[in-house]
């Protein structure tokens, strides 16, 4: 006997990390799965791999700049899949090529750590080669350490690099070409060496940072005379028993003038300091080409990040990095990094806020824009401001004072652990066309909203994400936690906030940005571009566990709520077929003998029929509510066990 299957919730469905901090939140598990995939969420478990044999090449990544990197059996870099850096880094001591033994992978879910440790242990040295594989940043950060456990007082180490084609030039980090081969001259400017390739031959640029302004140790650097192998040499002192470490940052970049090399290095490495170099205390004191200075002790950033989405977007925008250090930006080749007096006191409107409590304020730019001040919290501000008592200190002066917030672009706060921390009881944040963004902790009434089906009231807490969006059309789309994913409209009519702290404040739902669930970010607008033709067309972070796929990009979580059956006609023919036979069902191409919608339909006894629907409409929806939906809008169904 077939039964009726109506989709709902499962009472037992497992609540996954990313929304565990929601009481009695309880999503169906493959759209909370898929959520995790797609809203960068904070929560991430990491992942451990300890290799018991080495592979000829470790997992492949691709950073933010589109730049893939792997490594290989020898510890040394490629390019991946590229024809491009065939060796990266090889490493050889005293001649002998480095063989690792151990491997060690660290990686959490959104690839914020991603850790690789290879190490070896030979007669006279033991060697661990670290990389880090900074792919937000787009960067390689590499630490040998060598542990001397022979007599020799001094080791030769050889870092070699290989191209597969030759390079144009030899540039340094300021900008100037150098000059030599069997020994090339670095200006007293320059921290690191830049392969330069020619513009038009559309080649990947690759640069090495490997020493500090006033380092006690700087490598010969050697060039073959085809221009296809860069070679790093240093005569590393280390006493019997004792341990030195080599820091180098690989970067590799599409530069267009060689004034652009110094601008990207100093996103890593400025005013002799390293922001976010990922190196413990007790390793910083052990590096050669280096000093202790240069590796600040705050260097890792917190890990609620993801969760200032405002000011997120906004750094991507102008692809700066917050760092350990607060920066003045101006432009993109004038920033000031230094410390901020913690006696400064911004004013908004009429509160009198510490600068402790602010991740960033965004000024005027001398274009009359509205500033917007960024809290550590999630939370935006936008009104007058006023900054006082103000002091930048570079170095030990006090180099910038009396901030005028209407002619700055942006003052950038370094990192705090209270970076990310959002208010007590905060549901969702509300963000305003304005830029404001709300913790808010209620909303009453519902919101409402009205879809081409009609008007529907959505409580805040079962509100995952709401957005306007102007690509591919302008329109609302909401995600709500059944899974559905519609394009709505908001209805007049004033909501009444509840905001983190207790401040009451109506909002005109015309007026919203977008909404987005406590815990997850919002989506990002490409996801609704493509057109969806069927299921298998949705992005894997939206699909729902089972329902319906409508016209514009719509996903409907239910299932037929139709009393009677369902006609397919084919030619003479038809059949009649009860809803709770079927379980999934997709839009085929138009037929030259009908003029029906045509259908392909699974049945729970695995028949495969085709055919034309008759009616004009179909009722669909869930125990609390169900729409007359056009069969024209259907474009495909499932349901919540049927094909996925």
């Amino acid at each position: 006997m077939l039964i009726l299957r109506v989709f709902k919730h499962r009472k037992n469905a497992r609540v996954y990390p990313v929304l565990s901090s929601i009481p009695e939140f309880k999503p169906f598990p493959l759209l909370a799965a898929s959520l995790l995939l797609i809203s960068s969420a904070v929560f991430a478990e990491t992942r451990v791999v300890d290799y018991k044999e080495i592979p000829a090449k470790f997992e492949q990544y691709q950073d933010r700049k589109g730049f893939l990197w792997q490594t290989n059996n020898e510890g040394s870099l490629t390019s991946g899949e590229t024809q491009y850096l065939p060796s990266g880094m090889k490493l050889f001591v005293d001649g002998k090529a480095f063989a690792p033994g151990t491997a060690k992978l660290t990686n959490d879910a959104d690839q914020a750590l991603l850790d690789l440790t290879l190490s070896e242990k030979s007669e006279g040295t033991t060697i661990d080669r670290q990389y880090w594989f900074d792919l937000k940043r787009g960067g390689v950060r590499v630490i040998d350490t060598i542990k001397n456990t022979g007599k020799s007082n001094n080791l030769k180490v050889e870092l070699k690099t290989a191209f597969q084609f030759p390079w144009q030039n030899l540039v340094g980090t300021s900008g100037s070409i150098l000059s030599g081969t069997s020994e090339v001259e670095i200006s007293p400017r320059d921290i690191g060496v830049t392969a330069k390739f020619s513009v038009a031959d559309g080649r990947q640029d690759t640069i090495v940072v490997f020493r500090g302004e006033n380092s006690a140790l700087t490598p010969n650097v050697s060039a073959s005379s085809n221009s296809r192998e860069l070679v790093m040499t240093y005569n590393l002192p280390i006493p019997p028993g004792e341990s030195r470490s080599l820091v180098h940052w690989i970067l590799r970049r599409n530069i267009g003038k060689l004034d652009e090399i110094e601008r990207e290095v100093s996103a890593f490495y400025d005013r002799k300091q390293f922001s976010q170099p990922r190196v413990s205390e007790a390793v910083a004191k052990t590096v050669a080409n280096f000093p202790a200075s240069a590796f600040p002790a705050d260097s890792g950033p917190p890990r609620d990040l993801n969760r200032l989405v405002a000011l997120n977007e906004l750094l991507s925008k102008t692809e700066i990095e917050r760092s350990n250090q607060d920066i003045l930006w101006i432009s993109p080749t004038n920033q000031l990094r230094g410390s901020v007096s913690p006696k400064t006191v911004v004013t908004l409107d009429t509160a009198a806020i510490p600068i402790a409590k602010i991740a960033a304020i965004e000024g005027g730019g001398g274009k009359g824009k509205q500033p917007r001040v960024f809290f550590r919290d999630g939370t935006v501000g936008v009104g007058a401001l006023e900054i006082n008592d103000f002091a930048l200190k570079i170095g030990d002066k006090w180099a910038v004072e009396n901030l005028d917030t209407a002619e700055i672009n942006l003052l950038l706060m370094r990192f705090d652990p209270s970076d990310g921390v959002v208010p007590e009881k905060t549901v969702s944040f509300v963000e305003l066309r304005s830029g404001q963004v709300f913790a808010v902790t209620g909303v009453k009434p519902a919101i409402p909203l009205v879809s081409v089906w009609g008007r529907r009231t959505v409580p805040l807490e079962d509100l995952y994400e709401l957005q306007y969006l102007s690509i591919p059309r302008p329109e609302y789309r909401m995600i709500h936690r059944d899974g559905s994913s519609l394009s709505v409209l908001p209805a007049r009519g004033d909501l009444e906030i509840s905001t983190a702290g207790g401040s009451p404040a109506t909002v005109d739902p015309r007026s919203i940005q977008r909404i987005w669930r406590n815990g997850l970010t919002p989506s990002p607008s490409e996801l609704f571009e493509p057109r969806w033709l069927e299921m298998t067309d949705v992005p894997k972070g939206l699909m729902p566990a089972g329902g319906f796929l409508l016209q514009g990009n719509n996903l409907y979580a239910g299932s037929f709520a139709e009393s009677g059956s369902i006609t397919l006609t084919d030619g003479n023919s038809a059949l009649d077929v009860a809803p709770s036979q079927i379980v999934s069902m997709r839009k085929l191409e138009p037929s030259l003998r009908s003029s029906l919608p045509q259908f392909e339909v699974e049945l729970a006894d695995g028949n495969l029929i085709k055919g034309g629907l008759s009616q004009a409409t179909l009722r669909i929806g869930s125990e609390k509510e169900s729409w007359q939906v056009p069969v024209r809008h259907i474009i495909a169904y499932r349901t919540e066990g049927g094909v996925k």
